[in-house]
């Protein structure tokens, strides 16, 4: 379709980001050279959109995306990334990401939730990625995800103040305010668990331990192996 008719906005659009879904499955599956090399690609045609129809803001989603990370790569990349031409500065990343959230299209929470994960995890910055968050549970009052996501983003700020919301979460989740399935609280539990052991506080670990194994569903085998080990290690009675 590209071929046809190269200079068309909609698959230029479509085509950069089919380009960058693949570069996520390369990058997921560890193969970062090639999830790279492909995200590549998708700058050319993102870019080319943008340069016929400078408001097409769904575009910038990928783009912002492809710019921050290409940006956010160990200073042993840079010789590699200057060998096949993979360029990106973290701050044009978060600017384009930004320029996403503007307009009317379907993408617009996907980059709300991108912004999320840039200050959560690349920018080790608890304020703006919860000013984000915010925005999801305002919207979506009765979704857990947000909550969860919320405890996990304040670990950044406080491993203590983390545990409280952990819990505070796995109270809302026992009652019928929030739609939540057991795992939720299994999750909650566990990491609020994880968190209070590496505080030294063994008693209260393995409480939240055991709550958590009461909400064992099996939907994550591996955690509850964890948590199994973990009250062995310790020496503790489950």
């Amino acid at each position: 379709l590209w071929e046809r008719n190269p200079q068309n906005v909609d698959t230029l659009v479509d085509f950069g980001n089919s380009y960058f879904l693949l570069a996520r499955i390369y990058g997921k599956q560890g193969s970062k050279m090639q999830a790279g090399l492909t995200a590549k690609k998708s700058q050319r045609h993102l870019e080319n959109a943008l340069g016929i129809q400078p408001n097409r803001w769904d575009a910038y989603l990928p783009l912002g995306a492809y710019h921050y990370f290409a940006g956010n790569t160990p200073a042993a990349w840079k010789p590699i990334k200057a060998l096949f031409g993979i360029k990106g500065e973290k701050a044009q990343g978060i600017m384009e990401l930004k320029q996403a959230l503007q307009g009317d299209h379907p993408f617009q929470w996907n980059a709300r939730y991108a912004l999320i994960e840039v200050y959560q995890k690349g920018e080790k910055n608890w304020q703006e990625a919860l000013k984000y968050l915010d925005e999801f549970i305002e919207s979506f009052p009765l979704n857990p995800l947000p909550y969860l996501k919320r405890a996990q983003i304040l670990e950044l700020k406080d491993p203590m103040t983390a545990v409280q919301a952990y819990l505070d979460f796995a109270a809302r989740c026992a009652g019928s305010e929030l739609k939540c399935t057991k795992k939720f609280a299994f999750l909650a539990h566990a990491r609020a668990g994880k968190l209070v052991e590496e505080k030294g506080q063994k008693t209260e670990a393995l409480k939240q331990y055991q709550a958590a194994l009461s909400q064992d569903t099996g939907v994550y085998p591996e955690r509850t192996k964890e948590l199994r080990e973990r009250i062995t290690h310790l020496g503790l009675t489950q």
